[in-house]
C-alpha cells in the first residue's frame, strides 16, 4: 500500500484528504514543517501546500522552498505535489512557475474526485518508471 504525507496548516482540509485518501492508501498528515521533514523518506508521495506557516523555531519556508529542499537534500525522494488554495483549477500552469521541482501541482478547489485521480495518476507513472524492463 502506498504511503501518503500530507503537510498542511489546515486541519479541516487535512481531515478532509485523509479521509479521502485512506480508503486506499495510508495517509499521514503535519502540521509542522520540521517533523515532516524528519520522516520525507518513508512516503511515496508527498502534499504539500505553499502557504504553510513556520513554527516559532522554524526557518520560515514556503511549500514551494520545502519541495526545492527535499529535491536538493533526499536521495530518491517522493513525488512531490504542490497544493494551494491560490490557483484554481483552471490555472496550474502557474504552479509550474511557482515551483518547476513539483512533480505536479493540485488546487485545493479542484474537488475530491480531480484529488484522488491525479494522485493515482502520479503513483502509476512511478510505477510504470521503477518496474525493470523484459528481456
Amino acid at each position: 500500500m502506498y504511503k501518503i504525507g500530507v503537510l498542511d496548516d489546515d486541519e479541516t482540509w487535512c481531515l478532509i484528504i485523509e479521509r479521502l485518501l485512506s480508503k486506499e492508501f495510508e495517509v499521514f498528515t503535519y502540521r509542522r514543517v520540521f517533523s515532516f521533514l524528519q520522516e520525507i523518506n518513508q512516503y511515496d508521495l508527498v502534499i504539500v501546500d505553499f502557504s504553510i506557516p513556520p513554527a516559532p523555531y522554524e526557518k520560515g519556508m514556503d511549500g514551494s522552498e520545502i519541495i526545492m529542499h527535499i529535491k536538493k537534500t533526499v536521495p530518491n525522494p517522493p513525488l512531490l505535489v504542490l497544493v494551494t488554495g491560490f490557483l484554481s483549477a483552471s490555472n496550474l500552469e502557474v504552479g509550474r512557475e511557482i515551483c518547476p521541482e513539483a512533480d505536479a501541482f493540485i488546487a485545493k478547489d479542484a474537488g475530491i474526485d480531480a484529488i484522488l485521480k491525479e494522485i493515482k495518476r502520479l503513483l502509476a507513472s512511478k510505477e510504470k518508471e521503477n518496474k525493470p524492463l523484459a528481456g
